[in-house]
């Protein structure tokens, strides 16, 4: 906790941690998760979350090409050397940051530690979609499952429109801002859902399947006006709505989703983060995935 303590004092109030799982080293990621922290002004902390029976065994490969001991010392040391032969000079300047224990409390407690603005996580990561989900809930941070690049591309906003806050058409909007890109805001409706007769309005109204196409539509540009997003809204209408993000996101080149994770009861979760945590799971492009409390 010394050192966690340390770490948390150079970041200062925020920053944008990159998070680890056990030996894990992509490249990659960790080149995003710089660059991003550069253009956001943030320091970059890494953060490597060793499962406790991991902690002092014997392993192959990522520690060395000799089976060694695993201790947090050595993992730290090992993941400066990564960071080294990476970034260069630069990587002296990163917290590194090792942990034992499981991974989502693990590197939430550490984003919650420093507040950090950005965690960043590999999409090579078993169930990433779920871990992702996890993360952003537990930490209430957002979290990037890092794929492609920044730049470019076109940002596609998926919500439902059942935040009155308006995470995630806020959070796209700030990042298309930043890196100077195309929004997107999508919002599929299931055709079969029950019919409220409540339309979404710029205060936040519930919007829901029995409102007519054209309600919708105008709804969607009445929120983007009202939150000064210049947006083009798309709407759809598909049973599936992952799939419908997904489509939409390869149809439009897009390079970054942006989705919401809900704190709710499992019986929501079930849907709406489910569809979540699939599109952070199976898109070919990166995914933001924005905590709604």
């Amino acid at each position: 906790m010394k050192r966690l303590a340390t770490a948390a004092a150079l970041a200062g109030p925020s920053g944008v941690v990159l998070a680890l799982q056990d030996a894990e080293e992509p490249q990659r990621v960790l080149e995003r998760a710089h660059r991003l922290a550069r253009t956001l002004q943030q320091r970059l902390m890494v953060v490597r979350v060793l499962p406790k029976n991991r902690v002092c065994s014997v392993v192959h490969g990522v520690w060395g090409s000799r089976k060694a001991a695993i201790r947090p010392r050595d993992a730290h040391e090992a993941t400066r050397g990564w960071l080294r032969r990476c970034l260069g000079t630069p990587a002296e300047t990163i917290r590194v940051v090792v942990l034992g224990g499981d991974f989502v409390p693990a590197a939430a407690s550490c984003a919650r530690y420093i507040r950090a603005r950005l965690l960043v996580m590999s999409p090579d990561s078993q169930k990433v979609g779920r871990l992702a989900i996890a993360l952003a809930r537990a930490s209430g941070t957002q979290v990037l499952v890092a794929r492609g690049e920044e730049r470019g591309s076109p940002i596609l906003a998926a919500t439902d429109l059942q935040d009155p806050a308006f995470r995630v058409l806020r959070s796209a909007a700030e990042i298309a801002h930043i890196f100077k890109q195309r929004l997107i805001a999508f919002h599929n409706v299931d055709p079969l859902s029950v019919v409220s007769g409540r339309a979404v309005t710029s205060t936040g109204v519930m919007l829901t399947g029995g409102v007519p196409k054209a309600t919708r539509r105008e709804s969607l540009v009445s929120v983007s006006r009202s939150l000064q997003i210049d947006a083009n809204p798309v709407l759809g209408a598909a049973l599936d709505a992952a799939q419908a993000i997904l489509d939409e996101a390869e149809a439009r080149d897009a390079g970054l989703i942006v989705v919401g994770a809900r704190a709710s009861p499992w019986w929501r979760r079930l849907t709406s983060e489910h569809v979540s945590a699939r599109v952070a799971s199976q898109a070919d492009s990166a995914v933001l995935v924005t905590p709604i409390p």
